[in-house]
């Protein structure tokens, strides 16, 4: 027997494919970043010169460079897929209500200008109660790894290694395809453990993206007066302890917890009657039938049923 399609399985198959597109970009501005720094390279071995204090300077304001145009773009398109994952939410909700009458256009505006205030609200950091932000989350995470970029380029100097090699150890550690160097030190000698410099951008993605599908989620909800609940579903090859547990729990629209970072569940709307009972209920307040839910909606969000 064939599965039953869920209420906006297709909101939660653009947010899997939205997410996977944020990965390989982000994935691909390090890789540019490390090919940059590759280039140059190449080009201080051309020169054939000993390292000059010159070149030390070039190179930290090359690494600086390149890392606040790394930043910016991950801020940027990290936002731009939440905002198309929010959409991609309220656009189906639109189209589940105009299946039953009411108008698309006016349904969907009310809908797409709730989304964009919540996830701006998100990237704000207005529904966490650290005071972070996108933001600062974004130029956190690159100065901890300039920190360790300079530390690369403190101990190759304390070692008498070329400008050359340098850069070379550079591009490897910030190439997130390349194999992890165990030989990196710092300049007192300390080994600098090698990591995918990508994962932390890799993992905000993730989080702030889900965060949007989720809110959205529980916006449309809102906005829906056929919905009173919504249905948490385990999902991900290694789901945890705190979602096993969720898998299944029915919440209310006002209740429904936050995902945790890294989380990729899915939250299905529960549809209180059938579709012959929503038709029924929709008919009779279209003849002045008296439904406060229904009445509010139209009064607070400007929806409209039928055509225009």
């Amino acid at each position: 027997m064939p599965r039953q399609k869920l209420f906006l399985e297709d909101a939660w198959v653009a947010r899997d494919k939205i997410t996977k597109s944020e990965m390989r970009r982000i994935e691909k501005l390090y890789v540019d970043w490390a090919d940059q720094i590759e280039e140059r390279a190449k080009y201080w071995q051309r020169r054939g010169d000993a390292f000059q204090e010159r070149y030390y300077k070039e190179l930290r304001k090359q690494l600086q460079d390149g890392s606040r145009a790394v930043s910016r773009a991950l801020q940027s398109g990290i936002r731009e897929s939440m905002w198309e994952v929010s959409d991609s939410v309220m656009k189906s909700s639109a189209e589940w209500m105009a299946s039953f009458g009411f108008n698309y256009k006016s349904v969907s505006a009310a809908m797409s200008t709730v989304a964009r205030r919540e996830v701006a609200n998100i990237i704000n950091g207005r529904i966490y109660d650290t005071g972070w932000s996108l933001s600062a989350r974004i130029w956190g995470n690159n100065d901890d790894l300039m920190r360790t970029l300079y530390e690369i380029v403190g101990g190759g100097y304390a070692r008498n290694e070329s400008i050359y090699e340098i850069s070379r150890e550079l591009a490897q550690y910030v190439n997130p395809k390349r194999a992890r160097q165990w030989n990196l030190k710092m300049k007192d000698g300390r080994r600098i453990y090698p990591k995918k410099v990508d994962y932390n951008a890799q993992r905000l993605a993730r989080t702030l993206i889900q965060h949007a599908y989720q809110q959205s989620v529980i916006d449309a909800s809102k906005m829906n007066p056929f919905v009173k609940k919504v249905r948490w579903i385990a999902n991900g090859s290694r789901v945890c302890e705190i979602c096993a547990d969720r898998d299944g729990n029915l919440y209310d629209v006002d209740m429904v917890p936050l995902d945790h970072p890294n989380g990729m569940c899915v939250m299905e709307p529960v549809v209180d009657a059938s579709e012959d009972e929503i038709n029924e209920r929709l008919a009779a307040w279209v003849h002045g039938g008296m439904d406060d839910e229904i009445d509010d909606l139209v009064g607070q969000y400007g929806f409209r049923y039928g055509e225009d």
